[in-house]
């Protein structure tokens, strides 16, 4: 995973959320997963999991890749203390 320089957000991939314990050990509060190809993580009951089923390139539906942005800009502007978004890959 690597910080957004500036913000409270990191982005990672599929395999960083598969390290739970990283992620809470950076002080994660929500992740918001974006692979569709990839079984839904197994996450614990204190973090805030949004999961928008996305591919790469072309092929999302609009809503669902706008509902993805505003989530993760939702997060940032509330000044949520952490969120990592876990792209495909």
């Amino acid at each position: 995973m690597r910080q957004i320089s500036g913000y409270p957000l990191w982005v990672g991939s599929v395999a960083d959320i598969r390290d739970l314990r990283g992620v809470l050990s950076a002080g994660i509060e929500a992740v918001v997963d974006l692979a569709l190809n990839e079984p839904v993580a197994t996450v614990t009951r204190e973090l805030v999991y949004c999961r928008f089923p996305l591919v790469d390139g072309a092929g999302n539906s609009p809503w669902v890749l706008r509902a993805a942005v505003e989530a993760v800009a939702g997060f940032v502007r509330a000044g949520f203390p952490r969120s990592c978004s876990a792209v495909p890959g």
